[in-house]
């Protein structure tokens, strides 16, 4: 890699950490190449990244920004993952540290602070965007389900007595 390919790299490394709202620092030392493969499948389908470079070009790329602290956990085999969103990514981390027991949670960076391997795999338990969507829709559709059958049991109950 010659000096312009690195320039380029780390200039792309630090917009799109920055951008993240989530990063994930972890060890993947023994992890084969099928399960590193299933999970950068995992990853792209929810949206979610990983980049696997050199710690120095790594701690070159977030130098002077607010995820400078993250470079002390730059020791290792590490793989830095990032996404919008932390419940999709923390659960892709979880899932695949249950099928590969090598894979090491380092830390988590989310606002501003760290989290922990216990921090992330509980933010995994949580329901992503989608499913508390999905959730608080059906809630909203029983309510009004509920209300029109409040509304039109005065009705019912009028009908019945008609047909006695």
């Amino acid at each position: 890699m010659n000096k312009l390919q690195k320039s380029n790299l780390i200039t792309s490394l630090k917009e799109k950490l920055v951008s993240s709202a989530f990063i994930a620092v972890i060890h993947y030392r023994g992890m084969n190449d099928n399960e590193l493969y299933n999970m950068r499948v995992a990853l792209k389908s929810k949206g979610c990244n990983i980049k696997i470079a050199k710690n120095t070009l790594l701690k070159v790329a977030i130098k002077g920004t607010n995820l400078e602290p993250i470079s002390t956990y730059l020791n290792g085999p590490t793989a830095i993952l990032y996404s919008e969103d932390p419940i999709s990514l923390s659960k892709i981390i979880s899932d695949t540290k249950k099928k590969v027991e090598l894979l090491k949670i380092v830390t988590a960076f989310y606002k501003n602070s760290f989290l922990s391997e216990t921090n992330v795999n509980e933010l995994a338990k949580l329901g992503s965007m989608e499913e508390v969507r999905a959730s608080f829709i059906g809630i909203l559709k029983g309510a009004q389900s509920n209300f029109v059958r409040v509304l039109s049991a005065p009705e019912m109950g009028l009908a019945n007595l008609k047909t006695q």
